[in-house]
Order: C-alpha cells, then sequence, then structure tokens
C-alpha cells in the first residue's frame, strides 16, 4: 500500500479489498484507519489539483473513484470512529468540489461519501452540511 505509486494499476483492486476489510472488520481496524484515510485523502488531493492544473493523468477518474470508496467503506465500517480522523482534515472542502464534477461516476461517490458521514452522524458535516445542500438540491 505504501509503496505503490499514484499511477500504479494495482493500487486501484487494493482499494477495493480495504474498502471491504473496512467494512468487514468495523470497529477492529481503527488502528489502521488513519494511516490508510491520510494516504488516501492525499491521493484525492493530488487528483483534484492535477485535474485543476489541467494536467490530469489517465487514471484520475478511476483513482479518484476508487479513493472515494474507500473512504465510504472506511466511514461505513467505523462510523463514529471516524470522526476524530475527519475532523480537520481536507475531506469535506474536497467533496464540496467533487459534488459539482461533471463525472457521474465521483460525482456519485462524492455524494455517497456524505450519505455515509451523515449515517455515521458526523459533527464536521454538520458543521458543513449549508455549503454542500445547493448543490446537492
Amino acid at each position: 500500500w505504501t509503496s505503490l505509486a499514484e499511477d500504479d494499476p494495482s493500487l486501484l483492486p487494493l482499494c477495493e479489498c480495504l474498502a471491504s476489510l473496512f467494512v468487514g472488520m468495523g470497529p477492529g481496524s481503527h488502528t489502521f484507519a488513519r494511516g490508510v484515510f491520510e494516504r488516501t485523502l492525499t491521493m484525492v488531493e493530488n487528483c483534484v489539483a492535477r485535474r485543476n492544473a489541467g494536467m490530469g493523468r489517465d487514471n484520475d477518474l478511476d483513482l479518484l473513484v476508487c479513493s472515494l470508496e474507500l473512504i465510504i467503506g472506511m466511514v461505513d465500517g467505523l462510523a463514529a470512529l471516524m470522526e476524530s480522523i475527519v475532523s480537520g482534515s481536507s475531506l469535506l472542502p474536497l467533496l464540496n468540489i467533487l459534488v459539482k464534477e461533471e463525472h457521474t461516476m465521483v460525482k456519485e461517490s462524492a455524494l455517497s461519501a456524505l450519505g455515509e458521514l451523515a449515517k455515521a452522524g458526523s459533527s464536521s458535516l454538520r458543521q458543513h452540511v449549508s455549503e454542500f445542500l445547493p448543490s446537492i438540491v
């Protein structure tokens, strides 16, 4: 996981596998969550930055979707335990960008991430919900 470059094709199925592990292991996966979340969030940040600069890579859309799906799996599996990890991160501002994305799969994954955060009772999301509503409704 840590040794793979963002353009390594092995990263996409690994993200899918990790998402399933977090869902299946639930709170038992909490000890690994922060490191996985930080790497995943960095991948999302890098993809968004490259796309905003007009320098997007061929695999950026797939990487965005898989990264968001991993975050969804983490929130689904860890629920309220994710709040301490999500709080203060750049996840919510990034999701606010990605819910406006023109590519349906990216937008759908960003909206799903918001839904999982809402189901988990994220106080971070509650503080920013007014920023998301115009894009969602």
